[in-house]
């Protein structure tokens, strides 16, 4: 006869806190996800495609990644000119009181973007991603529209000719991303806040210099702590680092860290590809909840200065 088995009431009153503070530690941290389905298109100029009641039914469907110059290929003079693109967003309820960021990692060659009517901004450039702000511009309790207008017949943004086609459209992934107040500043060149770099490296020793920024978005001042770990390639950890931080309510604070020397390092050959991890971790300092996370891969390249010594080391 089979006996059931209970779960001890003790150690549910252990486990239940133990899991409300793992989901609040998860939802505190930066959530990303791409918005490449459900977009309407329209070929061409559009006076009033930014405004939310503007009916786009009649427009193409489509799904990002998109260019509308497949007559590239059947035709020498192809199309240059302005696209539109529209799309509802339905923002998750627990995304409020959080930043909100929209990032198109490319549009040729130049975008701009409206939320709910309203100009957001404006990216010149078909080759290089773009990050905005669009927090004050959203709502939580109804949809949001979205509107991009792309033009790829910009004469003043380079590269002015060429030998290939300008396709124009958003070409690569949109983005949104949701982080707490405190965070890594995302719109630095729309990065992720974060640029690692190794500015000494040789067969003895090699240092990682990790700098960036953190934006407070609140209103109050806030302490937080900032943890580096760098992993091994092997995954073991090589070296933690930490700072305090007290930050005021809008500010940016910018960092700069440089690692102790990894002795004996496992530097990167195209043979043996050694990466290192840097793992940066934003904590509020009181509750060690994490606000924000981000990890990067680097490697220790060593350069020989002989030429008769660079073999193994192109």
């Amino acid at each position: 006869m089979s006996k059931e088995k209970t779960f001890p009431a003790r150690k549910l009153r252990i486990l239940i806190p133990m899991i409300l503070f793992l989901s609040q530690t998860v939802c505190a941290q930066h959530e990303s996800k791409t918005i490449n389905d459900g977009w309407k298109f329209h070929k061409g100029e559009c006076e009033t495609a930014a405004s939310p009641a503007y009916d786009d039914s009649a427009w193409n469907s489509i799904h990002l990644p998109h260019t509308w110059n497949t007559d590239a290929y059947t035709e020498k003079k192809y199309y240059q000119g302005t696209g539109w693109y529209r799309r509802t967003l339905m923002l998750p309820q627990h995304w409020q009181g959080k930043q909100v960021f929209l990032k198109l990692d490319a549009a040729s060659k130049a975008a701009t973007i409206y939320i709910n009517g309203k100009e957001v901004g404006e990216h010149n450039g078909g080759y290089t991603a773009c990050t905005f702000d669009i927090t004050s511009l959203c709502s939580f309790n109804s949809p949001n529209s979205l509107a991009i207008r792309v033009d790829n017949a910009r004469q003043d943004i380079p590269p002015i000719s060429a030998d290939f086609t300008f396709f124009g459209g958003i070409y690569r992934d949109v983005w949104l991303t949701a982080v707490s107040k405190q965070h890594f500043h995302l719109t630095n060149h729309s990065s992720d806040g974060i640029f690692i770099s190794t500015p000494q490296v040789s067969e003895e020793k090699g240092t990682i210099l990790i700098r960036g920024e953190i934006k407070n978005d609140a209103v109050q001042k806030a302490s937080l702590e900032l943890e580096h770990i760098v992993y091994n390639p092997d995954g073991s950890i090589a070296q933690t680092q930490k700072q305090s931080i007290q930050i005021k309510g809008g500010e940016l604070y910018s960092f700069h860290t440089e690692t102790t020397p990894i002795l004996s390092p496992r530097l990167w050959t195209p043979e043996t590809p050694h990466l290192y991890r840097v793992e940066s971790i934003l904590r509020d300092k009181k509750t060690k909840v994490i606000l924000d996370r981000s990890n990067h891969h680097t490697c220790l390249l060593y350069t020989s200065p002989s030429p008769r010594d660079i073999s193994g080391y192109r």
